[in-house]
C-alpha cells in the first residue's frame, strides 16, 4: 500500500487520465486531479469512492483550463492550499487536431500547442522544483503521456505528432536532468486509444471502410492497458515506455528504418 503516497494527473476526469486515476487511487495513493470539466472530476470523484470504500484516500479536484498563462502556477498554488507535497507528477492533459495545419483554426492549434508542450514543461518545472526540497522514502517521480505519434513527421496530424516529438525529447533530457536529484522521469508512449481524444482530433466519423477514422477506432488500444504502464514504470529504470506490441513494432520499426521507406506509408495511412 501506497496510502501515504500522492499522485497529481492532468486531465483526469476521462479517457487514459481517468484510467490512471483508478489504478493509482486502487493501490492507496490519495489523487490531486485537475481537468477542464468540472462536472468530469465529481463523477470520477464518484466512481473512486465506489471502487475503495474501504480503504477511501482523498481525492483534491481542480477544475482549470491549462492553457490559460498561469495555469501551472495556479495547480502549484492549489497543492499549497491543501498542504499536499506531490510524489508523483502525470502530465496527461493534452489533445489531437487532424486535418491540413493550414486548414485548421489557428486558436486551436495555439491552444494544443500550449497545453502539449507549454503546460508539460511548466508543470515539470515547478514541480521538479517542489520534489527537489522534499525527503521521500521512495524517489519521486515524473510520467510525461506521449504518443507513438512522435516518432515520425505525421501529415494531417502535423502539429500534434510534432508537439508529442517535444514530450519525447524533453523527457529524456529531463530524466538526466533530475538522476541527481532523485527525481526519475518516464514517458509512456501510447497508440491511438479508445478515448474522447479522437472525436476532439476530428476522427469521429468511423463509418467510412478504410478511412483514417474507421483505422484508428479498429486498431485502438484500451486506456486502462496505457494505465496500468504509468503504474507499473513507477520505480524502474526504463525512461520511454511504449505499450502494446503492434506499437512496440512501430517504435522499432520507425527507429531502424530510414524515413525515406516509413514516411510514405504514414502518408498514405493518414490521408484517407
Amino acid at each position: 500500500m501506497n496510502s501515504q503516497r500522492t499522485v497529481l494527473v492532468t486531465g483526469g476526469g476521462s479517457g487514459i487520465g481517468k484510467e490512471i486515476c483508478k489504478r493509482f487511487y486502487n493501490d492507496g495513493y490519495q489523487l490531486v486531479v485537475v481537468s477542464l470539466d468540472a462536472g468530469e472530476l465529481d463523477v470520477l470523484h464518484d466512481e473512486l469512492l465506489a471502487l475503495n470504500t474501504a480503504n477511501a484516500q482523498p481525492v483534491h479536484r481542480l477544475a482549470l483550463d491549462l492553457t490559460r498563462p498561469d495555469a501551472s502556477q495556479r495547480v502549484s498554488d492549489f497543492c499549497d492550499e491543501i498542504h499536499c507535497d506531490i510524489d508523483i507528477l502525470i502530465n496527461n492533459a493534452g489533445f489531437g487536431l487532424h486535418d491540413k495545419h493550414a486548414d485548421l483554426n489557428l486558436d486551436q492549434v495555439n491552444a494544443m500547442l500550449h497545453l502539449n508542450i507549454l503546460a508539460v514543461s511548466s508543470l515539470c518545472h515547478l514541480f521538479a522544483n517542489r520534489m527537489k526540497h522534499s525527503k521521500p522514502s521512495t524517489p519521486n517521480t515524473i510520467i510525461n503521456i506521449g504518443s507513438t505519434s512522435a516518432f515520425q513527421p505525421i501529415p494531417m496530424l502535423a502539429a500534434y505528432a510534432a508537439s508529442k516529438a517535444f514530450v519525447v525529447s524533453f523527457t529524456e533530457a529531463l530524466a538526466v536532468e533530475l538522476k541527481e536529484d532523485g527525481i526519475d522521469v518516464h514517458c509512456v508512449c501510447p497508440g491511438t486509444t479508445k478515448t474522447p481524444f479522437l472525436d476532439v482530433a476530428g476522427l469521429s466519423d468511423n463509418t467510412r471502410f478504410g478511412s483514417t477514422a474507421y483505422i484508428a477506432h479498429k486498431i485502438a488500444m484500451s486506456p486502462k492497458d496505457v494505465a496500468n504502464l504509468a503504474f507499473n514504470i513507477v520505480g524502474t529504470k526504463q525512461t520511454t515506455a511504449v505499450p502494446g506490441l503492434v506499437n512496440k513494432l512501430h517504435y522499432q520499426m520507425t527507429h531502424w528504418l530510414p524515413n525515406v521507406m516509413v514516411q510514405p506509408v504514414v502518408n498514405r495511412l493518414f490521408n484517407r
